[in-house]
């Protein structure tokens, strides 16, 4: 689905604020050692992955929304 269904996706959750990066190769997924895809990481203002709150595969709204308002407030 790519580029176009994340994008729609933070739309719809009203997460369309956060950045959409995309790596057309599987350097990241490997770096990152990433269980799945799609996988979210988020990031902290210092460009550091908040710990604890990696996503890895399909999240409906609510639990991705649960997930920011628990790691964002």
């Amino acid at each position: 689905k790519g580029v176009e269904a994340s994008s729609a996706f933070l739309k719809e959750t009203g997460a369309d604020n956060l950045k959409l990066y995309v790596e057309p190769t599987s350097a990241v997924v490997n770096d990152l050692q990433a269980l799945g895809l799609p996988a979210t990481l988020l990031i902290d203002r210092q460009g550091r992955e908040i710990p604890g709150v990696r996503l890895i595969g399909y999240q409906d709204k609510d639990s991705f929304l649960s997930i920011l308002n628990a790691v964002l407030i």
